[in-house]
């Protein structure tokens, strides 16, 4: 079974899965928070929305942006062979473009850098390089 225009088979997906969702033990993903938007989807779609939020994160939080964004490099490379990594770019593509309002909405001193940074982020995902 596929979703309607989707590329992958519905599976169980979280909806809504960002850094901020997970508990982490030792390395090791030991469970999943705000749950109620779980249901069938495409895998993909939970993974762009990890990497994307994870790329927006790595633009806020200048500290820990190498690490940040290591993490994220690593996680491209599995997820990219677990679903069609074109795609993949271009899921994660749409979660940054959904955030790139976020500046603007909480009035953030530079806001309009900070969504232009955010645009040209999404703009990288589709065209790497």
């Amino acid at each position: 079974m596929t979703a309607g225009v989707g590329s992958g088979p519905v599976v169980a997906v979280h909806g809504d899965l960002y850094e901020s969702q997970l508990l982490v033990d030792g390395g090791r993903i030991s469970g999943l928070l705000d749950v109620d938007t779980a249901g069938p989807g495409e895998r993909v779609d939970d993974l762009g929305c990890l990497l994307g939020h994870l790329s927006v994160l790595a633009q806020i939080d200048l500290e820990r942006a190498d690490a940040i964004n290591r993490l994220g490099a690593g996680y491209l490379a599995a997820f990219a062979g677990v679903v069609d990594p074109a795609e993949l770019r271009r899921r994660t593509a749409a979660v940054v473009l959904s955030l790139a309002t976020g500046p603007h909405r909480v009035q953030e001193a530079g806001w309009q850098a900070a969504t232009r940074a955010r645009l040209d982020l999404a703009t990288r995902w589709l065209h790497p390089g």
